[in-house]
């Protein structure tokens, strides 16, 4: 008789955490789904509005589902931004900039990691600065040294003037290339961050097998560091992607998505102007509203696709570079 009740103890003892798992179960599901939702609402709702027409847009009661489903908002746009060229442009020199940037933070960072040099501490106190400092407070020394680019006065006793390197790639890339780019110091932190905490034991075995300083780096320690490098390479192009900054004091003529999203506004209404669609200088705020959503969602999708191909790499370098550096 015990036995039959002990037994049937057990099994509501385990019935009970049963109900209890697929209880939590589904509070965590709804707490990761509500979650999720309130992240991705203005993804969503940006990508709605591509299908809204006006009278959509002005109604209170549409949300979210279009009642009248139209692409001519997103057509108009797609032309107005110019969106294939820009994107290929957009493309390659957020590519050119992320490798640059990639390869002179690496440098850097493992050069403060690994070697002993006077006032090591001080330098490596002026790149965490650059974390402090805000852009915008050296933005205009930066347009005059490039608006008048010389280096030790050798351009102006050649040709007799300075060269003008604004409305060109030029700035952006000799920034990159001399670790003074976009979050730059932090690349650097923690690349440095990353090779001090590697065994010192690679480095001097393979110096007693007869390798150099560089080849040591390159064959040995740069390997090692493909975690570290997936994660600074995609922080970085999705800054420089994302970069209007910079991109509008140095190249405020060039046809990239982030130029052209700033001027998306001017350049539409020119647009209607030149197709008679509008008579007048200005649009509504809900037109205005309409296209810069619009605008928003054309410019993050290609960040969206990256993160979606490259989602398993970019998690399993943050959790590797996590557990080492």
């Amino acid at each position: 008789m015990s036995a039959m009740v002990l037994g049937k103890e057990m099994a509501f003892k385990k019935m009970q955490r049963k109900m209890l798992s697929a209880a939590w179960s589904i509070v965590r599901f709804v707490l990761i789904a509500g979650i999720g939702y309130y992240i991705l609402y203005p993804l969503i709702t940006k990508f709605s509005m591509c299908f809204m027409s006006m009278e959509d847009l002005s109604d209170v009661t549409v949300r979210l589902i279009p009642r009248h489903f139209t692409t001519e908002n997103l057509r108009m746009v797609w032309d107005v931004m110019e969106y294939p060229s820009a994107l290929l442009r957009t493309l390659s020199l957020s590519l050119l900039i992320t490798i640059a940037q990639l390869f002179s933070c690496l440098l850097i960072g493992y050069g403060f990691a690994r070697f002993s040099f006077p006032l090591k501490r001080f330098w490596f106190a002026l790149v965490l600065l650059t974390l402090l400092v805000p852009p915008q407070v050296i933005t205009i020394p930066l347009y005059m040294r490039f608006n008048y680019f010389d280096i030790g006065g050798i351009f102006r006793l050649l040709t007799g003037r300075s060269l003008n390197l604004i409305n060109s790639v030029w700035p952006s890339i000799l920034l990159a290339c001399t670790g003074l780019g976009i979050r730059n110091g932090l690349f650097i932190y923690i690349i440095r961050q990353y090779f001090r905490n590697m065994p010192k034991e690679l480095e001097e075995a393979s110096l007693i097998d007869g390798a150099g300083v560089f080849r040591t780096f390159f064959r040995i320690m740069l390997p090692s560091a493909r975690p570290i490098l997936t994660s600074v390479f995609l922080f970085s192009f999705v800054w420089q992607w994302n970069d209007i900054l910079y991109a509008s004091w140095f190249m405020p003529n060039a046809s990239i998505l982030s130029t052209n999203l700033n001027n998306l506004v001017y350049n539409f209404v020119l647009y209607l102007r030149t197709t008679g669609q509008l008579m007048s200088d200005q649009i509504d705020v809900g037109r205005q509203t309409l296209i810069n959503g619009i605008g928003c969602l054309l410019v993050i999708l290609p960040l969206l696709i990256l993160y979606m191909i490259a989602q398993k790499a970019f998690v399993e370098s943050i959790e590797r570079s996590g557990l080492v550096g």
